[in-house]
């Protein structure tokens, strides 16, 4: 099954030291799959029973249950869970009024006991349907600045607390936020700070935000600690093209994956399509240097 998994594509969460559960979608048929990855191995791939359209998203719940949100046949949506008992049957969740989605799905949890769900419909809005909460509707979170063109990111730093991203058509990067009543959306960075395909963002605690997206030259990151420190986000062009041999971002694609261990850790993944999945680390207070985290499949 692994000369046909697509690494480039689906959620990593980690899990054991230097493991990492992937839930992904198989490149031939389409096929649901879970594995881990552990030094530089891709150990115990297994299909899930299900069939996909698009890149899965998914979320573990400190209650120990996994999420896994996906787009089906004929762009409907759906929702997994996974617990102590196994993986149960996915279940349809509908999709935004007025009909379709655009992108795929991204999925967090604001506390132990339900999940939210989110997705760019056709309309070129945000709409957020929250699971396990009593209401079964899809509610729009506009208005927005300029019509949405990306998958959106969607985090958690804390109970209550919601923070999504999403790229614009005219690419920029648009920040949603909710806690209690209060939300409201803004843009970030300079009209120059263009990027591609969808931001990947992640919280390693309460009041942090960290936001990445690719662009035309390199990574991007964007970070908010009681608030967003620059009007331009911090680039990381040079690191991969220092590799020896290595081509430069023309090669990656698509989407960075980021995540976090832990106060003060986070890990970014990108793919690249000769060398295969790379990723660059962050702990305390430095960056590590880019590396192979194995090869092209």
């Amino acid at each position: 099954m692994s000369d046909s998994l697509n690494v480039f594509s689906g959620a990593i969460i980690p899990s054991d030291p230097e493991e990492y559960e992937y839930f992904g979608r198989q490149t031939m048929d389409g096929q649901l799959i879970q594995a881990t990855f552990k030094q530089g191995q891709i150990l115990n791939p297994r299909y899930l029973g299900d069939t996909l359209t698009a890149a899965p998203a998914a979320t573990f719940r400190h209650s120990g249950v996994y999420d896994i949100a996906f787009r089906g046949a004929n762009k409907s949506l759906w929702h997994k869970r996974g617990d102590a008992n196994g993986w149960h049957p996915a279940e349809s969740i509908g999709g935004p009024l007025g009909g379709g989605v655009i992108s795929s799905p991204s999925i967090v949890s604001l506390d132990p006991n339900t999940v939210d769900v989110l997705v760019t419909g056709a309309d070129r809005q945000l709409w957020r349907k929250t699971l396990g909460g009593g209401s079964d509707a899809w509610v729009p979170l506009g208005p927005h600045i300029g019509s949405l063109d990306s998958a959106p990111s969607a985090v958690s730093w804390g109970p209550g607390r919601l923070d999504v991203f999403v790229r614009n058509a005219h690419n920029r990067l648009l920040h949603y936020w909710s806690e209690g009543e209060h939300h409201g959306w803004e843009a970030l960075g300079h009209t120059e700070a263009t990027f591609q395909y969808s931001p990947s963002a992640v919280s390693w605690g309460l009041g942090r935000l960290d936001v990445f997206g690719l662009s035309p030259n390199g990574l991007l990151h964007w970070w908010y600690e009681g608030g967003w420190p620059s009007a331009s986000p911090e680039s990381f062009f040079a690191p991969i093209d220092n590799l020896v041999g290595v081509p430069g971002w023309d090669e990656i694609w698509p989407s960075p994956v980021a995540v976090s261990r832990g106060d003060h850790q986070l890990e970014v993944f990108v793919g690249h399509k000769t060398y295969g999945l790379m990723r660059m680390g962050y702990d305390r207070d430095h960056w590590t240097p880019w590396s192979q985290v194995f090869p092209q499949l």
